[in-house]
């Protein structure tokens, strides 16, 4: 089976801590999706098991840089299509 570049190879997984344990997740995994925080405005997220990844906080705390940030900027807000 070819894939598309090495983060869609289904061998190739993360663990780390979403919620309240461990879990496992491939790069292709990290689809996104615009939510609605408790109180805030709606802005762009990665659904993780039952947790999303808030990319405004990622933003906010200086989590990306280069190209990662500019994408992060790009799907942040409360459209994915603009």
């Amino acid at each position: 089976m070819s894939v598309i570049d090495e983060t869609h190879d289904a061998r190739r997984e993360k663990l780390g801590r979403f919620g309240s344990g461990p879990c496992r997740v491939s790069d292709s995994e990290l689809a996104l999706r615009i939510f609605n925080p408790a109180g805030g405005a709606p802005r762009g997220g990665a659904p993780i098991g039952d947790a999303i990844f808030d990319l405004s906080a990622g933003l906010e705390a200086g989590l990306f840089s280069g190209e990662a940030a500019r994408a992060a900027e790009a799907a942040a807000g409360a459209a994915l299509n603009h």
